[in-house]
């Protein structure tokens, strides 16, 4: 009937709407306002944890630092923006792929659109960009190795290796979403048993060797020291060294009870992290083994303990579940379409909250957006 029509195309159209809203309007405040941070000469965290280099010698997250300070020594400040900004149009790019192989179905849009997912980024906009995005990237080119033909599936699995490599020489601590990373080469690779355990074997010593190479050179006082002494050499502002280069000096231990000094105020992340991890609610045995799931919420625990930053890693989580929950469609119900509005809308999820934290923990992702957009 001519109503039952309607009612289709709406249904059809209203999807792809609201998800693509979301993600245009989130990247979009997460670009500008990064560029404004640029234009103002980068900042100790967001910028400077991506300028660490090897200018003392190898350290742990000094790899992309490294590429950059080679390739445009004159020029990082923006290089490093153009960086961050591509690989994240390239993630936000494979989520919308995603989102039409799954002929956007809601549960789908909830796992990807969350305020703790993709949009994480534009709704706190200090919080993202990050070095995790790599990692992002890994998972997604692996993802995409289950949709392809033997070549190319082999391609996109080594691709994925090689920027797993980057990823921990990055950030070592992204090894813990080691889990997700096999599960999805599991799922590529499952029909050949051989060339899964040749991939995953070498996901995994190559995870190793580097961890443990980051162990042995964590930094110290010289290393900061030297990595600040050639951004300053440079014409850079001191202000890049006082956060992630400073770090480097700083002990996990440290880290340890520079955490734990912020609770209980930190107890306000609880429940944004029940409300990051909800949509499993809908998915029922979305994983191909129920441990699958628990195992990699596990594996990010870890850095609940030595880094304050909780929203990014309930971001991670969020992200995570999203990859586990490819390709996995039994018992998977739609939920609501007013939930699904609430749900994208209606809360948001900061980075971190250190006692002066400007907006608090639990305003909406939108309302943010229209905050940080206005000002």
């Amino acid at each position: 009937t001519p109503m039952t029509s309607a009612r289709t195309a709406i249904e059809r159209t209203w999807r792809p709407v609201l998800a693509l809203t979301v993600l245009g309007f989130s990247t979009f405040i997460a670009f500008s306002k990064y560029a404004a941070v640029i234009r103002a000469g980068g900042n100790d965290h967001q910028t400077g944890d991506w300028l660490i280099n090897y200018a003392g010698g190898f350290v742990r997250r000094g790899f992309t630092g490294e590429l950059l300070r080679i390739a445009y020594p004159d020029d990082l400040l923006v290089a490093t923006a153009v960086l961050q900004m591509v690989l994240w149009s390239l993630f936000v790019v494979f989520v919308i792929y995603r989102l039409r192989r799954d002929e956007w179905s809601t549960t789908s849009i909830l796992l990807w659109c969350g305020p703790a997912a993709v949009p994480f980024a534009g709704w706190d906009p200090a919080g993202g960009l990050r070095k995790e995005i790599i990692a992002f990237l890994a998972l997604a080119l692996m993802s995409m190795a289950a949709d392809r033909t033997a070549r190319a599936r082999i391609a996109l699995v080594a691709a994925s290796t090689i920027v797993w490599a980057v990823s921990l020489l990055s950030w070592e601590a992204t090894v813990v979403l080691l889990p997700t990373l096999l599960t999805l080469c599991w799922r590529a690779l499952s029909d050949v048993r051989r060339q899964w355990w040749t991939a995953a074997g070498g996901i995994v010593l190559t995870s190793a060797a580097i961890v443990g190479a980051s162990m042995l050179a964590p930094g110290g006082a010289r290393a900061a020291t030297a990595i600040c002494d050639d951004l300053i050499a440079r014409g850079y502002q001191p202000q890049l060294c006082n956060g992630s280069v400073r770090w480097l000096e700083y002990t996990m231990q440290y880290g340890f009870d520079y955490t734990i000094g912020f609770w209980p105020q930190n107890a306000y992340f609880i429940p944004l992290a029940a409300l990051a991890l909800l949509p499993v609610c809908w998915l029922g045995r979305f994983c191909e083994r129920r441990w699958l799931w628990p195992l990699q919420m596990a594996a990010v625990f870890p850095l609940f303990l030595i880094a304050a930053d909780y929203g990014r890693w309930i971001h991670m989580a969020a992200i995570a579940t999203a990859f586990l929950a490819l390709g996995r469609d039994e018992e998977r119900r739609e939920p609501p379409v007013g939930f699904v509005i609430v749900y994208l809308l209606g809360w948001g999820v900061q980075h971190a909250l250190f006692g002066m934290a400007r907006i608090p923990v639990w305003r909406g992702g939108w309302i943010t957006f229209v905050q940080h957009y206005l000002s």
